[in-house]
Protein backbone atom coordinates (compact mmCIF):
# COMPACT_ATOMS: atom_id res chain seq x y z
CA UNK A 1 0.00 0.00 0.00
CA UNK A 2 1.13 3.47 -1.08
CA UNK A 3 1.40 6.59 1.00
CA UNK A 4 -1.54 7.87 -0.39
CA UNK A 5 -3.57 4.39 1.18
CA UNK A 6 -1.92 4.85 4.55
CA UNK A 7 -3.26 8.40 4.78
CA UNK A 8 -6.46 7.49 3.59
CA UNK A 9 -7.01 4.43 6.40
CA UNK A 10 -5.29 7.37 9.10
CA UNK A 11 -8.22 9.94 8.06
CA UNK A 12 -10.86 6.42 8.13
CA UNK A 13 -9.58 5.48 11.38
CA UNK A 14 -10.07 8.98 13.10
CA UNK A 15 -13.32 9.83 11.11
CA UNK A 16 -14.76 6.60 12.42
CA UNK A 17 -13.10 6.03 15.07
CA UNK A 18 -11.95 2.84 14.33
CA UNK A 19 -8.99 0.66 14.41
CA UNK A 20 -7.75 -1.32 10.97
CA UNK A 21 -5.20 -3.63 11.22
CA UNK A 22 -2.28 -3.38 8.37
CA UNK A 23 -3.91 -7.70 7.13
CA UNK A 24 -7.26 -5.45 6.77
CA UNK A 25 -6.26 -2.48 5.24
CA UNK A 26 -4.35 -4.67 2.51
CA UNK A 27 -8.17 -6.19 1.74
CA UNK A 28 -9.92 -3.39 0.54
CA UNK A 29 -8.79 -2.72 -2.49
CA UNK A 30 -12.16 -1.23 -3.35
CA UNK A 31 -14.63 1.24 -2.06
CA UNK A 32 -16.89 -1.59 -1.55
CA UNK A 33 -14.53 -3.59 0.75
CA UNK A 34 -13.38 -0.41 2.95
CA UNK A 35 -17.11 0.29 3.51
CA UNK A 36 -17.83 -3.28 4.53
CA UNK A 37 -15.00 -3.43 6.77
CA UNK A 38 -16.02 0.25 8.60
CA UNK A 39 -19.29 -1.04 8.84
CA UNK A 40 -18.25 -4.17 10.50
CA UNK A 41 -16.19 -2.05 13.22
CA UNK A 42 -18.80 -0.05 13.54
CA UNK A 43 -22.30 -2.21 14.26
CA UNK A 44 -20.69 -3.36 17.24
CA UNK A 45 -21.70 0.69 18.80
CA UNK A 46 -24.83 1.92 19.40
CA UNK A 47 -24.98 4.16 15.94
CA UNK A 48 -28.54 5.46 14.98
CA UNK A 49 -26.71 7.47 11.72
CA UNK A 50 -27.21 5.66 8.10
CA UNK A 51 -23.81 4.03 8.50
CA UNK A 52 -23.23 3.30 4.69
CA UNK A 53 -24.72 6.67 3.51
CA UNK A 54 -21.98 8.21 6.09
CA UNK A 55 -19.26 5.94 4.63
CA UNK A 56 -19.78 6.56 1.03
CA UNK A 57 -19.69 10.99 1.43
CA UNK A 58 -16.21 10.41 4.11
CA UNK A 59 -15.05 8.19 1.42
CA UNK A 60 -15.70 10.20 -1.34
CA UNK A 61 -14.70 12.71 0.17
CA UNK A 62 -10.93 11.31 0.92
CA UNK A 63 -10.78 10.32 -2.73
CA UNK A 64 -11.57 13.82 -4.03
CA UNK A 65 -8.66 15.25 -1.48
CA UNK A 66 -5.91 12.49 -1.67
CA UNK A 67 -5.91 11.55 -5.85
CA UNK A 68 -7.63 14.76 -6.69
CA UNK A 69 -10.60 13.36 -8.32
CA UNK A 70 -13.74 15.05 -9.59
CA UNK A 71 -16.85 15.16 -7.36
CA UNK A 72 -19.21 14.09 -9.77
CA UNK A 73 -16.97 11.15 -11.10
CA UNK A 74 -17.58 9.24 -7.64
CA UNK A 75 -21.31 8.71 -7.02
CA UNK A 76 -23.21 5.25 -5.49
CA UNK A 77 -23.61 2.74 -8.08
CA UNK A 78 -27.17 2.38 -9.87
CA UNK A 79 -27.24 6.34 -9.82
CA UNK A 80 -27.81 8.18 -13.10
CA UNK A 81 -27.49 11.45 -12.65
Amino acid sequence: MGLDGVELVMAIEESFGVSISDEEAEVCVTPALVIDTVLAKLRLTEERACLSQRAFYFLRKAVIEIVDAQRNCIKPAGLSY
